[in-house]
């Protein structure tokens, strides 16, 4: 599976215990939106990095966080990425339902996503980012997001 599903699982199986809101990056798939949305929390969206994720988690008192990398933050053991909290929720999640990664995953609404790095030489962003306005205008259902760069 990809990097993605590992925070979407973690939020699946803390959502069972708890609520509250989770924050993640800019970038970071929807599948925790869908996820949440299901559980009636809310995601709160920060600017790429785990600093900024963790400032969120904080400011807005979340119950859990990270980024799409698989980056999964558990306040309550340390407000940073911890692979083993990641890890130990994924294996629980699976112990507690009895089913298999893959049974888990095909609960998950599936996205595609495409990230590659276009060259921008000094002195053109302005007008590389209004060519992309542009290409994305007339795109049913593309969104180009500026929040935290161009993406």
């Amino acid at each position: 599976i990809g990097e993605e599903y590992t925070l979407a699982l973690a939020a699946a199986f803390v959502m069972r215990h708890r609520k509250g809101d989770i924050p993640t990056n800019s970038v970071t798939s929807r599948m925790v939106d869908d996820l949440a949305a299901a559980a009636g929390v809310r995601v709160v969206r920060t600017p790429t990095g785990e600093a900024n994720v963790v400032e969120g988690m904080l400011r807005e008192g979340c119950i859990l966080g990270g980024e799409g990398g698989g980056g999964v933050i558990e306040p309550r053991v340390v407000p940073v990425r911890n692979s083993l909290v990641g890890m130990a929720f994924v294996l629980q999640y699976m112990a507690e339902t009895r089913r298999t990664l893959s049974e888990l995953v095909r609960d998950i609404p599936a996205y595609v996503m495409l990230k590659t790095k276009l060259p921008c030489p000094p002195g053109s962003a302005e007008r590389v980012v209004a060519a992309a306005r542009e290409v994305f205008a007339g795109r049913e259902g593309a969104k180009l997001n500026e929040d935290d760069g161009l993406r």
